[in-house]
């Protein structure tokens, strides 16, 4: 198994090569246009892409679908089959209106529509909603399962809309993050966490509820969850896991002005409880951090983060193999 984080700036797209007996050897999570390119799309024409296992949409916001109607688009007009469609925008269309600040989420009213369209076609084999529990088989020994949203996270996000709806749209925004996937992909005794923008009230019901059954193998590679967000960080959870000596953590950001991830605070964070920190676009926190470190006068620590003072890794796809239960990082 081969998973890439592709740098798409201030956003998510990650693409998944499997190893499988049925032709479906690729995996797809959250599609972002940079740039005016869509990087998954060209993936696809690049490696002349006959059929998908997944499609998923981690949650409704555009840094993770602005680039997703064209994939699917794309899938139409090359006959590429799809096994499984999968999002968490499958509330009440009333709800359409608050995911974005900006505007109605017409673009992702579309991306369903057109879903539906190549549902019907048989393009798209199977559309599910990746909520608790939900997973399917990535091949011998594989599996990918939802950790996360749960009923708690939907009553949470529902309750959150009504408080704010006629008071800040942004807050209504920012409460779709409550609908986000946290998915665990296993292989024999070690796994891999893929957070997108999940917010920390779920970390903590996932420290309270799930370290001993669905949490307690070895993890090998995680995902900075919301882009390295300080309000999203809960270090109690990260530092209790079972983990990798080094384990990978991979955060996807890019400049904004609004934001400024990644946050100082969680690159220290994540460094303190011995993660080896991987960025897609070093800015604003990782930035903060570099400088940190050159102004260090500990060899030590200065060799051991010298990954990030090399000019040439500025903004880069962040890849890694998982054979064995073992990730390494392609260079």
């Amino acid at each position: 198994m081969k998973i890439t984080f592709k740098d798409v700036g201030q956003g998510d797209s990650i693409i998944i090569e499997l190893n499988r007996d049925d032709g479906y050897n690729l995996g797809i999570i959250d599609c972002k246009k940079y740039n005016g390119t869509n990087p998954v799309v060209q993936y696809l024409m690049d490696n002349n892409v006959k059929s998908i296992l997944f499609v998923i949409l981690s949650h409704p916001h555009k840094d993770h679908y602005s680039g997703l109607l064209e994939l699917l688009e794309f899938c139409k007009k090359k006959d590429i089959s799809i096994k499984y469609f999968a999002h968490t925008a499958n509330v009440n269309p009333v709800y359409f209106r608050w995911f974005e600040v900006d505007d109605n989420a017409t673009l992702l009213a579309k991306i369903i529509t057109k879903s539906i369209e190549l549902l019907d076609n048989k393009l798209i084999k199977h559309v599910g909603y990746p909520y608790k529990d939900w997973g399917i088989s990535l091949g011998s020994d594989s599996n990918m399962i939802s950790l996360s949203p749960s009923d708690e996270e939907l009553r949470r996000y529902y309750k959150q809309v009504k408080l704010y709806k006629n008071i800040s749209p942004k807050k209504c925004s920012q409460a779709a993050n409550l609908l986000s996937t946290v998915l665990k992909i296993t292989h024999k005794d070690s796994y891999i966490l893929l957070t997108s923008d999940a917010e920390k009230t779920t970390f903590e019901r996932l420290h309270t509820t799930c370290m001993d059954d669905y949490l307690n193998d070895k993890l090998t590679l995680c995902q900075i969850p919301h882009h390295g967000s300080l309000t999203n960080h809960y270090g109690h959870f990260w530092n209790d896991l079972q983990r990798s000596v080094n384990c990978p953590a991979v955060v996807s950001a890019g400049e904004h002005g609004s934001y400024n991830h990644p946050e100082i605070q969680v690159i220290e964070g994540f460094d303190r409880m011995n993660y080896k920190v991987h960025s897609t676009n070093h800015v604003n926190g990782m930035a903060d951090f570099i400088l940190q470190i050159k102004e260090q006068t500990l060899i030590g620590r200065f060799e051991a983060h010298d990954e990030f003072l090399d000019d040439d890794n500025i903004e880069a796809d962040q890849t890694f193999t998982f054979i064995e239960g073992q990730v390494q990082e392609i260079i």
